[in-house]
């Protein structure tokens, strides 16, 4: 999502209608970098933004791109799996194809105005790419196509994960830089106006002076993850009673385990239990065991334990992992394939 968000940035950038041809992965088979739905722009210029291998592939796209995009669409695979192509550790990987549309963008933006729109007004949506070769190719639709007619690239795309942080001392500043730094839209919240400041938090998306009662006020949704770390145990007793029953997915307490279970005990003397379903995406202590120490440490293990949550993902080592880290894609075309090979 964030190189989705960084894409969308430099295009914006862009005067208005000026030429660019758009360059989407969607189809892969075998070990490769990136998987369907990745992008890259291009102007005649030579600018780019995005990325669409480890850069094994960025330089023949840029050069060949607006030649065969002249006429349309274009269908383009790269193929290195042909056992002398040497590519490990420089774009593909092992035994990789990688399937690319190259397409010219119309003046009003198209299928990137539908991009902009999900991201910047947070709703999701869904693409259609049509992915066959024919008059067809690179037809998009705004909805899953019922057409089998063609083959399609149905991408869902989902506004940027919402991060509400309810706390806003010094501990907060590094968790707002990080998670900005994987794209997440993030509010701080402080019911003390001189802790909840712009100029504290400057990657901060909005910042927020609300006293714990108006915590409800807030728009909470499945992508939303909150953390408490007001580190004031009766604030964080009014926000569990609210953020709870919320519909944020993801509800991490900063301290430790007996706190928690002291909080949750006062909560149901005071008549709300929560469900199971409520008491699951709730995470007490917040973060993975990565032996943090300060707030930069912690900063990156709740970052990292709440992306691992979203993921569905056991958040353990990749090392010694010898099956795919991600379900296998089919490479949908095999038509103008082209032979790789990648060098320093």
């Amino acid at each position: 999502m964030k190189e989705q968000i960084d894409l969308i940035k430099e295009w914006r950038r862009l005067p208005a209608g000026s030429p660019i041809v758009l360059v989407t992965v969607v189809a892969t088979q075998g070990s490769t970098y990136r998987r369907p739905g990745a992008r890259m722009l291009l102007t005649p210029e030579g600018w780019a933004a995005g990325s669409i291998s480890g850069g094994c592939l960025e330089g023949d796209v840029v050069r060949t791109a607006w030649e065969r995009t002249e006429n349309g669409p274009a269908l383009v695979t790269y193929d290195a799996s042909a056992d002398d192509d040497i590519v490990w550790g420089f774009g593909l990987g092992c035994n990789g194809i990688v399937q690319v549309l190259m397409e010219r963008i119309p003046a009003d933006g198209g299928v990137l105005a539908f991009l902009a729109d999900c991201i910047e007004n947070r709703r999701s949506g869904v693409v259609a790419t049509a992915v066959t070769e024919g008059p067809r190719l690179g037809e998009h639709r705004y909805e899953v196509p019922e057409d089998d007619s063609v083959a399609w690239l149905v991408e869902r795309i989902d506004p940027p994960r919402s991060l509400v942080i309810f706390g806003a001392g010094h501990d907060a500043i590094p968790l707002v830089s990080m998670a900005k730094s994987v794209g997440w839209h993030v509010s701080v919240v402080d019911g003390r106006s001189a802790y909840a400041r712009t100029d504290r938090f400057p990657g901060a998306d909005a910042v927020i002076t609300a006293p714990p009662h108006r915590a409800g006020d807030i728009g909470y949704d499945e992508r939303t993850a909150v953390v408490l770390m007001t580190h004031n145990y009766l604030h964080d007793l009014e926000l569990l009673r609210v953020v709870l029953p919320s519909r944020a997915g993801y509800v991490g307490l900063l301290g430790p385990h007996r706190r928690a279970q002291k909080l949750l005990g006062e909560l149901r003397r005071e008549g709300y239990s929560p469900s199971e379903a409520e008491l699951a995406k709730l995470h007490a202590p917040i973060g993975l065991d990565i032996g943090a120490e300060g707030a930069d440490e912690i900063a990156l293990a709740v970052v990292s334990e709440i992306q691992a949550f979203f993921a569905s993902r056991p958040a353990g080592h990749l090392h010694g992992f010898s099956e795919p880290l991600h379900p296998p894609q089919t490479l949908l075309v095999a038509s103008n394939r082209q032979s790789i090979s990648c060098d320093m």
